[in-house]
């Protein structure tokens, strides 16, 4: 009897030695877009990922995500992204603006309003690789489809996206 509860005790350590020592695989790390919307706390994160594609020879980064109510959110900068780098409203070329777009329920879009920004669109990366990026964002949006002049301030806006290959 002492034996057998000996062999069990010594399995039971051996087992616990052979599990701890198991080499642990790396995870991939959870992508998010969060931000405040009009004070409201937003996760953006149902789908989110970074994007690159060429247009008219240009190098464009898009970023996308979904909250749980459905409403999308999209970034697009008409560059190739560098870490540490601020990409805001005021870029010296059209192209290089950030677009900030927001579509609710009922497909209603808000976006940054290039002519007149109070809240100016502000992305600032931090980092930037081949695999992901990260960094801020905030910015005022201005209804645009039925132009009833609503806006929606996102503050305090954070990412982490891994690069997608473009649909």
């Amino acid at each position: 009897m002492k034996t057998a509860k000996f062999f069990t005790l010594i399995a039971s350590i051996a087992s616990i030695i052979c599990l701890s020592s198991c080499k642990k695989e790396n995870k991939t790390p959870n992508v998010f877009i969060t931000a405040d919307v009009n004070g409201v706390p937003t996760s953006f994160s149902t789908s989110a990922a970074a994007f690159t594609a060429m247009v008219n020879g240009e190098t464009n980064t898009a970023f996308y995500g979904k909250s749980a109510d459905g409403t999308e959110f999209h970034i697009i900068i008409g560059n190739a992204l560098t870490s540490g780098t601020t990409y805001t409203a005021d870029q010296a070329h059209a192209y290089q603006q950030p677009q900030m777009i927001l579509v609710v329920t009922g497909n209603i879009d808000y976006t940054n309003d290039l002519s007149f920004p109070t809240n100016p669109v502000t992305i600032s990366v931090t980092t930037n690789s081949a695999t992901a990026v990260s960094g801020t964002f905030n910015g005022e949006l201005i209804e645009n489809t039925h132009h009833t002049g609503e806006k929606k301030s996102l503050t305090n806006g954070k990412f982490y996206l891994l690069y997608k290959p473009y649909p």
